[in-house]
């Protein structure tokens, strides 16, 4: 009976010590099974460490390089007068920025050997190798492979990404936000009207001003045709003004102030009592034809008042029903018109074309004179009009002629010598000056007359798609009145025909666009902050003002579908850094 037990307890023994061998057993090699899984996901998390590093110093660059390209990035309406800004920019961004990534890729050698990140010190057997190459340089520069191959333990993966740089512009705005007013034809301001701008305007025909009315525009002005002031009316200009020419005339006391720099294609002309120009900065007068009349004018009581530089590519021409210069048959006029040896004055018909010829100046100008270039016929009527007394034989006739000669008219408040450039004399300042010279005049007027046309030779209907139908919001149209319906909220209204809106009074927000004209009648009070459109006139009787708040055009587009936007056209983009895929591959798959 012992020996009975004895066996059945070897028995158990021998099963326990089975069992626990088999639970070791398993056990370690449960062990080895995790201790492979945690390898092949740190592996793995390597593969990714590496490649998210790669992401994220590549779309650095690909940022940098973008900036760079928009650095340099200007629009340019006289080369693309057809293209959007958000077009203009992508074009310059498709054609600028692939070098300046390759190059940068290159000069990193990133496209050789990308760096290894550092590792932890426990990890003495982990690797990663990351690989950054363009999928086509040449035919396609965009896209971009990166494959990060993480290693640990004699475990090896790898994950694939393509990345795709996008051309964007990264402009979410249009042109025509940069200003508050356009109009395809005139801006005019008459019956004691008031117009008051607080944004740059853009004005496509000419602004007049007249019969005691009030212009201000505290920003940027483009026109494309001349500013006139008639009959007791005021205009200012607070910054930088582009324009046809400008004229004052009519009843006494109108007044045109440009605080900024003044560029003319033309003539600066005053006339009438009191009536009268200041310009503080700089003035530049540059014809777009070689023989139209340019340059300064006053008298009749008028009076310019220039406070800086001139620069005045070309002289003015005095119309008159006389057959010749001076009186003398030797200097025939042709046409009508006399092209003067003067860029600034203007008033000196009675010396040009006296009664009867003086004769000291029958022998001072011939028989010369009419066989010299303009510079020297200039030079020879400076030295006419500052002869000494010795050379004049005649001197009761030579100051009669000279009675005719206007230096008064217009005031020059700069040091003196006068600076700048002038083709012709310079009547001014109770005195008669000689021209001024510059280097290279052609290429300084070239280059101005360029800038000039950046700002007005282009037509800003280009930056609308009138195709695109947006729904009015909180106006109401009844005839050819528009009424806003809650003046606390932005209104959006788009008339794309030739249809003519008459504003009433109040103070609103938003876009007003139509493709006629705008009124502002008489005793109407009307303040707008945002955007002004007209395809036609506008037409201000009343008061107007307008505040400049890109916000509000920008909140417009967010809160409107996308009809606004695409009428403005402001297209959805892609970011800029995009990943197309990312996934885990074979190690060794082909690359």
């Amino acid at each position: 009976m012992r020996g009975s037990v004895l066996i059945l307890t070897l028995y158990i023994m021998m099963a326990m010590s089975f069992l626990i061998i088999t639970v070791f057993s398993m056990a370690g090699t449960h062990l080895i099974i995790t201790k492979s899984d945690n390898l092949h996901q740190q592996a793995y998390y390597l593969a990714e460490t590496g490649l998210f590093l790669a992401q994220s110093e590549l779309q650095q660059i690909v940022a940098r390089a973008y900036e760079d390209c928009m650095a340099e990035f200007q629009w340019d309406p006289l080369q693309q007068p057809l293209n959007s800004l958000q077009e203009c920019a992508e074009k310059h961004v498709a054609v600028k920025i692939d070098p300046i990534i390759n190059k940068r890729l290159l000069e990193l050698g990133y496209l050789f050997q990308f760096p290894e990140p550092d590792l932890p010190v426990d990890l003495p057997d982990a690797k990663i190798d990351v690989r950054i190459r363009f999928v086509d340089l040449y035919k396609n520069p965009s896209r971009l492979l990166i494959s990060s191959r993480g290693i640990i333990g004699g475990i090896r993966r790898r994950i694939d990404a393509e990345v795709h740089i996008n051309k964007i512009s990264g402009i979410n705005s249009s042109l025509l936000f940069e200003k508050v007013l356009y109009t395809g034809d005139d801006l005019l301001v008459s019956n004691g009207g008031r117009l008051l701008s607080l944004g740059a305007v853009h004005i496509q025909g000419s602004i007049q001003v007249s019969d005691n009315s009030l212009l201000e525009i505290r920003r940027q002005s483009a026109i494309r045709d001349e500013v006139r002031l008639i009959n007791s009316s005021q205009a200012f200009f607070a910054e930088d003004m582009v324009c046809d020419g400008i004229s004052v005339e009519g009843e006494p006391d109108s007044f045109i102030e440009c605080l900024g720099n003044v560029y003319c294609h033309e003539v600066v002309y005053a006339h009438g009592t009191n009536n009268m120009i200041d310009i503080h900065e700089s003035l530049y007068i540059c014809p777009e034809e070689e023989f139209a009349s340019a340059g300064v004018k006053a008298g009749g009581g008028a009076r310019i008042t220039l406070m800086d530089k001139v620069f005045i590519n070309g002289t003015l021409h005095y119309e008159t029903e006389k057959s010749h210069l001076f009186g003398m048959e030797e200097l025939p006029v042709f046409g009508g018109v006399y092209h003067s040896c003067e860029s600034i004055g203007g008033f000196n018909s009675t010396f040009y074309f006296p009664d009867t010829a003086p004769d000291d100046a029958r022998r001072f100008f011939e028989p010369e004179f009419a066989g010299l270039s303009r510079t020297e016929q200039a030079l020879m009527i400076y030295e006419y009009l500052n002869a000494s007394p010795d050379t004049i034989m005649d001197q009761e006739s030579y100051e009669h002629h000279l009675a005719g000669v206007d230096c008064d008219s217009i005031h020059l408040t700069m040091t003196d010598p006068v600076t700048g450039y002038t083709s012709g004399l310079i009547f001014a300042g109770s005195k008669v000056s000689r021209t001024l010279h510059m280097e290279q005049p052609d290429a300084f007027f070239a280059s101005i007359l360029r800038k000039m046309k950046q700002q007005t030779g282009w037509d800003f209907s280009s930056q609308l798609n009138a195709g695109i139908s947006v729904s009015e919001s909180n106006v109401m149209i009844e005839g050819d009145f528009l009424s806003v319906l809650n003046h606390n909220q932005p209104i959006i209204c788009v008339v794309p025909e030739e249809r003519d809106l008459y504003l009433q009074s109040g103070a609103f927000s938003g876009i007003i666009i139509t493709n006629g004209s705008i009124h502002v009648p008489q005793d109407t009070e009307v303040e707008l902050t945002g955007l002004m459109i007209a395809g036609e006139n506008i037409f201000v009787e009343g008061g107007l003002t307008l505040r400049e708040d890109t916000g509000i055009l920008y909140q417009l587009l967010d809160q409107q579908d996308l009809s606004l936007r695409r009428f403005f056209r402001i297209e959805p983009e892609k970011p800029l850094f995009e990943i197309r895929s990312c996934r885990e591959v074979l190690f060794n798959a082909q690359w």
